[in-house]
């Protein structure tokens, strides 16, 4: 097949965020470079219109497409992992490939338990038109960097090859998008831009896959923002990467580039403290818009900042901050980190109170708390398998809820590792509901009103939560555990049991990985896909024989390759079980079993069961933020 006559779909998936405007931004990179190559190309935002696996699919049954392509942090691989198994069983002849974070430190594994064809496990834009258009024509792809996949039951990986000009590709292809859609998302100002790949920094939480730093030109950097701006009349940026300090002279010819078009865009930078001199503050100030700074913190006390390998200590935060006060640059904010292994309650609130005179002095506009993140192939994760506390990276990523569930590290209970985080969370939520109940700014009469009363019935429950929280505390342990699930909705954040196997608990069923090796097993057809997919999943789980589906009152008669025959003729499969979902049971179907093979055992499974943490717990940072 000529490129020019294949079509491929990039899928942004659902998270558990739900419905959030980001900008795909790796997708609309790649889709520049293959329109070149006259390759058609389509953007599914599944996250954007909040799609459940299902319906992603149902979408792409109405559409001509050669070949998919997925992408995701950690916490979209449960989705990516739902999606990969119902693509390749409605499609099973087309292609799936997949990049991102949680495939590229780790391919072998994820592609032994997910059926994706090839992953990227480094920069795309030189491979990707030479991958879509061999695997599209059945081609062999052995010679192409920047690949792992499966072949023949043996896992083979390209060698890692950087792009050293980013220059020579072109801008992203924002047209592709429903712009205005992301642009009138909360989140979408100020307007985050892809400025550069890597970091010189190996932080303890990081799995940092690139660590050389490679950049576009300060140029092209300027002119990213000026089709951003007179395209869509975006005037607010902000850099995606945490170095832009380095090398020193890189900000500061962007800002020359600023200055010398007479641009006034606005812009936010940040990096280390140590990187941070008079010329580049100088050359911040020198803009005709407004030049905001970040930096990184961390922690304050230096034997925990020495513990996350960060390069600056923390006496050399205050100079840089000297530096931008100096050149009236204002600082937008940093963070500190709560879950180091040699961090304690004290240490951390000893950082928090200095952090809030430190904002306070500066005038810095917020200050973030954040309890650490597990990443692929960081130390913080070798660290959590070494003491057990993680046993299979693939079963964490899948159980993840937002950036949790939490894994504890630290010499504190888990009770008391969550205490201090969930005590500030509901405090600093219920300061940010307060202020919506009594200064509300929605426009119009009916939705001022609205948002007034939504933040009063989520103060309501989050002052609730609060109170009981520290009441049950305050008890003492075997009543603790009396009241564990209570206390667990208290807390609102889950910690990780790697005692569990998520991916059955939440997307197969206990009843059919419990039976007996060699079990013959039929069920009852469904309508219900998820409870279909839980039987099929359950089936490619077990070590048993699954002999198809029965059906009562269906005209269907073949799922997935798998029969689906009428009930009066069950007996042709001689199950030792059949399976039968509570929405399609009644006593007459089981009596007609019974009669047509009375030595088969019936398993009744409740059609609405969900396996949940006990939390809604989306987040794991939250800010104090001055007023305006």
């Amino acid at each position: 097949m000529s490129e020019d006559s294949i079509s491929i779909i990039f899928i942004q998936p659902s998270e558990i965020f739900g419905h959030n405007a980001n900008i795909p931004t790796s997708f609309i990179e790649m889709a520049a470079v293959l329109r070149e190559a006259a390759i058609k190309v389509e953007i599914l935002d599944a996250r954007l219109d909040n799609l459940s696996v299902y319906q992603t699919i149902d979408i792409l049954k109405k559409k001509n497409f050669d070949i998919i392509g997925i992408t995701g942090l950690n916490c979209a691989y449960k989705y990516v992992k739902d999606f990969s198994i119902e693509f390749k069983r409605e499609f099973p002849e087309k292609p799936l490939i997949a990049g991102g974070c949680f495939i590229m430190s780790q391919p072998e594994m994820i592609l032994s338990r997910i059926p994706i064809d090839v992953a990227c496990i480094g920069e795309g834009e030189e491979v990707i038109v030479d991958l879509v258009t061999r695997l599209v024509n059945k081609q062999n792809i052995s010679d192409i960097n920047n690949l792992a996949y499966i072949k023949e039951g043996k896992f083979f990986q390209t060698p890692k090859k950087r792009i050293e000009n980013l220059d020579k590709f072109p801008l992203p292809a924002y047209d592709l998008l429903n712009m205005n859609r992301y642009l009138n998302s909360p989140n979408a100002d100020p307007f985050l831009v892809s400025t550069g790949r890597g970091c010189i920094n190996h932080c303890y939480y990081c799995s940092n896959p690139y660590p050389q730093v490679v950049r576009p030109s300060p140029s092209r950097i300027v002119e990213h923002f000026d089709l951003l701006h007179n395209r869509y009349r975006v005037k607010n940026f902000a850099f995606s990467e945490e170095n832009a300090f380095y090398p020193q002279d890189w900000l500061v010819k962007i800002c020359e580039r600023l200055v010398e078009l007479d641009r006034s865009y606005n812009f936010g930078a940040g990096g280390c403290p140590n990187h941070v001199t008079e010329e580049i503050a100088q050359a911040m100030a020198s803009v005709k818009g407004t030049a905001k700074a970040g930096i990184a913190v961390e922690h304050w006390n230096p034997q925990i900042q020495k513990g996350f390998f960060r390069i600056q200590q923390s006496e050399g935060i205050i100079p840089s901050l000297e530096i931008f006060k100096k050149y009236n640059i204002p600082v937008i904010g940093f963070n500190i980190l709560w879950g180091h292994p040699k961090d304690t309650p004290k240490s951390f609130k000893e950082t928090l109170k200095k952090s809030l005179k430190i904002v306070k002095k500066y005038s810095i506009e917020s200050l973030s708390l954040a309890t650490l993140v597990v990443y692929p192939n960081s130390q913080f994760l070798k660290d959590a398998l070494k003491k057990n506390k993680i046993t299979d990276y693939e079963d964490y990523m899948y159980s993840m809820i937002g950036y949790g569930p939490y894994v504890n590290l630290t010499d504190v209970d888990d009770d008391e590792f969550r205490k201090f985080m969930a005590k500030l969370t509901a405090i600093n939520y219920s300061k940010d509901y307060l202020r919506k109940i009594l200064f509300s700014n929605q426009k119009g009469i009916a939705k001022n009103i609205r948002e007034r009363i939504i933040s009063l019935i989520k103060l309501s429950k989050t002052l609730k939560r609060l109170f009981l929280l520290n009441i049950l505390l305050l008890l003492p342990k075997f009543l603790k555990n009396k009241f564990r699930s209570t206390l667990e909705e208290a807390f609102y954040a889950p910690i990780y049991n790697p005692n569990i196997n998520h991916y059955h608990k939440m997307s197969c069923l206990q009843e059919i990985l419990n039976l007996p090796e060699h079990s013959k097993l039929t069920a009852l057809y469904t309508k219900n896909r998820k409870n279909l997919s839980k039987v099929l999943n359950s089936v490619r789980e077990a070590n048993i024989d699954f002999k198809g589906f029965v059906n009562n009152n269906t005209t269907v008669n073949e799922v997935y390759n798998y029969p689906v025959i009428p009930l009066e003729n069950i007996d042709t499969l001689n199950p030792d079980y059949i399976l039968i979902f509570s929405q399609e049971y009644n006593d007459q179907i089981q009596e007609r079993i019974f009669k047509l093979i009375p030595n088969a055992k019936v398993i009744k499974v409740d059609s609405n069961y969900e396996y949940k943490y006990p939390t809604g717990f989306l987040n794991t940072y939250f800010q104090f933020t001055k007023s305006k």
